[in-house]
């Protein structure tokens, strides 16, 4: 297994692997069911292959950082997961990458891996989300699911969108 594919099994909390025990759907495939179950076609920006490939183009020296990393913050994952989401409620998307290098301490990843990470794992998925994103907003009637951290910056999908002359808005 590369160090990558272990990294993702290390970052579900057991509180959320509990809920999937016992038959609950994670959030985006409860998005996906009920769309479904409501007659609405659903369309995928990206693929499983692509999230894979994603994180398959780290370089090893930074797969093997940030698995030490999340080794390290696993002890305390039920705690970093709640924080995650407090900061998300909070609209304080941005602080979760200082979170966890701060909580990571000396096995954080340097500044030069991070921005691999960022670079692999955010920024360029979302220009590829936002470009198969723009002829399903084009047709009208779209609504689009991400995940948080591929919210916000000037290289978020929000930002992304309004540079092609979208209005996007929060909602509350």
């Amino acid at each position: 297994m590369r160090p990558w594919f272990l990294t993702t099994l290390l970052s579900l909390p057991g509180c959320e692997q509990a809920r999937q025990h016992a038959g609950l759907k994670p959030l985006d495939m409860a998005l996906h069911d009920q769309a479904v179950a409501r007659g609405i076609r659903v369309v995928g920006l990206e693929t499983i292959v692509d999230q894979f490939t994603a994180m398959a183009s780290l370089p090893v020296d930074t797969e093997l950082a940030w698995l030490r990393a999340n080794l390290s913050l696993y002890p305390r994952i039920e705690d970093l997961t709640e924080t995650l989401l407090q900061l998300y409620l909070q609209r304080r998307i941005s602080a979760t990458w200082e979170l966890s290098q701060a909580l990571a301490g000396p096995l954080a990843l340097t500044a030069g891996q991070l921005k691999h990470v960022q670079e692999a794992l955010v920024v360029r998925r979302n220009r590829n989300m936002r470009d198969a994103a723009l002829p399903l907003l084009a047709a009208g009637g779209a609504f689009v699911a991400i995940g948080a951290l591929h919210l916000p910056g000037r290289d978020g999908l929000v930002q992304l969108l309004r540079d092609k002359g979208y209005t996007v808005t929060a909602v509350e």
